[in-house]
């Protein structure tokens, strides 16, 4: 994920979720986003970020924000800054997860 790149989508949100997929995802399941979401969220109005877990932490080719979100905005311009790059961003992401305060996250 290209960290400015993503800063700039998430000023310019007029929705209320960016979801980013990064170039080799594809999908198998027929169900519509917005039934996983509506899903995932019943009751939650405090998630601001929705990323998968796999094998190696958590895998950022696939996730969902909040869109015109503040604490959008503060998580990723932490993530920039991160300097642990060994996975590239996923590193970074997965570092500021763990070691920040987690809150506004839903793991699944």
């Amino acid at each position: 994920a290209g960290f400015a790149t993503l800063r700039c989508a998430f000023l310019r949100a007029e929705a209320d979720w960016v979801f980013y997929v990064d170039c080799d995802a594809f999908f198998t399941s027929k169900l519509r986003l917005e039934d996983l979401f509506s899903a995932a969220l019943a009751g939650r109005n405090d998630v601001q970020l929705m990323v998968t877990e796999d094998s190696g932490g958590i895998n950022t080719g696939v996730f969902a924000a909040r869109g015109r979100s503040q604490w959008m905005l503060d998580f990723i311009h932490r993530v920039a800054q991160n300097p642990y790059t060994v996975a590239w961003d996923q590193s970074q992401i997965f570092w500021e997860l763990v070691n920040g305060d987690g809150s506004g996250v839903l793991r699944s």
